[in-house]
């Protein structure tokens, strides 16, 4: 089977499992809310976001969008009330489509009442919608390096941004060249005496979340959080491992 069958398949089947990234504060430990995405059962070569991808190559992108955020939506249901649920949207027309928009709207009213959905685009998409009504405090914008970061600035003044969101590259290119950590250091700066706050997405190991901390980004998510001495570990271990950890790496600065 190629892989438009495949991807064709996967919507028609809606053959997909929504699974919960604990996004957690830096400075506190403490959860503030969730990173939902879906995982392919059987398809360990694919993920959401090559899903979404070659759905859009192939003009499924509407529909496999959809098919991710109902997933998502539905599964979170009765599980992170009163939290933030972080989405990301690569097909942003799927939303402005009337009848796809209405369905989803009643499913998050229905099924997450009290929880606050927090919409992921690229700063390709934002500057797309950005003429239409916006709800900034439910986008989070995501920045893929020092270059998006400068596009940004050029907007900064005109968008009445609430999150950003950085790609762990953003965080691999500072460790590697230290113009460019200088450049992070002063863009997170920025944000945060503008009151935007800052979220490290995908942080894979110590190295980028030490990096994060020195920054002094706000919230993170990752599988070097997942995890306490090499092991699965709770949120409260978790909690605990970055106090700790946090009061390591501000000692040697």
């Amino acid at each position: 089977m190629n892989c438009k069958d495949e991807v064709e398949q996967i919507i028609q089947s809606e053959a997909v499992s929504p699974v919960y990234q604990p996004i957690f504060s830096l400075q506190e430990g403490n959860i503030l809310g969730f990173y939902g995405e879906v995982k392919f059962p059987g398809r360990n070569w694919m993920d959401q976001i090559a899903f979404l991808e070659l759905a859009q190559e192939w003009n499924w992108g509407e529909e496999a969008q959809v098919l991710c955020h109902k997933a998502i939506l539905r599964g979170a249901a009765g599980r992170i009330e009163t939290k933030k649920l972080f989405l990301w949207s690569q097909q942003w027309s799927a939303w402005c489509n009337r009848e796809r928009g209405k369905t989803t709207q009643s499913i998050t009213r229905f099924l997450l009442q009290e929880a606050q959905i927090i919409w992921q685009v690229s700063l390709q998409t934002a500057e797309q919608i950005c003429h239409h009504p916006l709800d900034w405090n439910c986008l989070c914008i995501i920045l893929r390096d020092t270059e998006d970061l400068a596009q940004f600035q050029e907007h900064s003044a005109q968008w009445d941004v609430r999150w950003i969101g950085l790609e762990s590259h953003c965080l691999k290119e500072s460790l590697r060249d230290p113009s460019k950590q200088h450049t992070m250091a002063q863009f997170c700066k920025t944000m945060k005496e503008k009151g935007v706050s800052v979220l490290a997405s995908d942080l894979k190991s110590e190295s980028y979340l030490e990096e994060a901390i020195r920054m002094n980004i706000d919230f993170g998510y990752g599988n070097c959080l997942e995890k306490a001495n090499g092991r699965p570990a709770s949120s409260a271990e978790t909690g605990t491992f970055l106090k700790q950890f946090r009061k390591k790496v501000l000692q040697v600065i």
